[in-house]
């Protein structure tokens, strides 16, 4: 971090029990294009500077299911240096895990984040499947 001035580090995943690796595609383009449709970043790579972290007031816990496509957001808005290394340095589980398991929830704080808006008190609102 020191040495090439960056703020936010992340790696590339291995899907458990598979050969794919994410983010596979969008991996190759600019991020702060990518981030205004989905997160491309995976959340279990993170590392982050402590004072850019600070800066920017940390998660946001209004935004339950998607606090790290949040960060992402405003991290990229903030114009902090990203190194995104390309290998696959993490192992993702897709199964029986909060974006599997809470799909539409995390649909909709997702889209909160790119609209830009605060979410509703989850409790206001009914999910259905």
């Amino acid at each position: 971090f020191k040495n090439n001035k960056y703020d936010v580090c992340t790696a590339r995943a291995k899907i458990k029990n598979s050969n794919r690796n994410i983010p596979k595609y969008s991996y190759f383009f600019p991020k702060k294009l990518i981030i205004k449709y989905k997160n491309p970043f995976i959340h279990g790579t993170l590392m982050i500077r402590k004072d850019a972290l600070v800066s920017i007031g940390g998660y946001d816990e209004r935004f339950y299911y998607s606090q790290d496509y949040e960060l992402f957001y405003k991290l990229q808005k903030n114009n902090f240096k990203f190194k995104n290394i390309y290998e696959p340095l993490y192992v993702l589980n897709t199964e029986n895990n909060i974006s599997s398991n809470y799909r539409n929830e995390q649909k909709y704080y997702s889209d909160c984040v790119k609209a830009r808006k605060s979410p509703t008190s989850i409790e206001n609102i009914k999910f259905t499947d």
